[in-house]
């Protein structure tokens, strides 16, 4: 794959990304402070970004082949959340903010993409980890 072809896919992961955090913080803003998201409110709408981000790191070449095993760490815990037939809890939400999402924050960050796309990754799993950390709060 050339570089511009692979850097137009990155192009085009981080808008649809982008598009669908942006999506699920509208979805979240209309709840009133009074009524917190539950556990599966929160994973229903953060699981198909959150899968799409982790398959463009997975692929990607800007980021690390020690990133990557890390992310081929973190995988699981969003395919046990993200499971067609799962029941989210708080506690597998605790362990995506901890953990996992410090990950990827992590390998964006460490990657060779380009400024732009870094940014809008961040920015795009901060929203995600302000979502799952309303879970969390009391």
């Amino acid at each position: 794959m050339t570089r511009s072809r692979t850097n137009s896919m990155i192009d085009l992961a981080c808008i649809v990304i982008g598009a669908a955090f942006a999506l699920l913080m509208l979805a979240a803003c209309q709840n009133t402070a009074g009524n917190k998201m539950t556990p599966d409110e929160i994973t229903g709408r953060i699981c198909p970004p959150l899968e799409a981000t982790i398959a463009v790191l997975q692929y990607s070449p800007a980021v690390t082949d020690g990133a990557k095993e890390e992310i081929a760490r973190g995988a699981p815990l969003v395919k046990s959340l993200c499971a067609p037939d799962a029941v989210a809890d708080v506690n597998g939400l605790a362990d995506l903010a901890d953990r996992t999402l410090p990950m990827l924050m992590a390998a964006v960050a460490g990657s060779t993409m380009d400024d732009k796309d870094k940014n809008n990754l961040l920015l795009s799993l901060a929203l995600v980890q302000i979502a799952v950390n309303t879970v969390k709060a009391p």
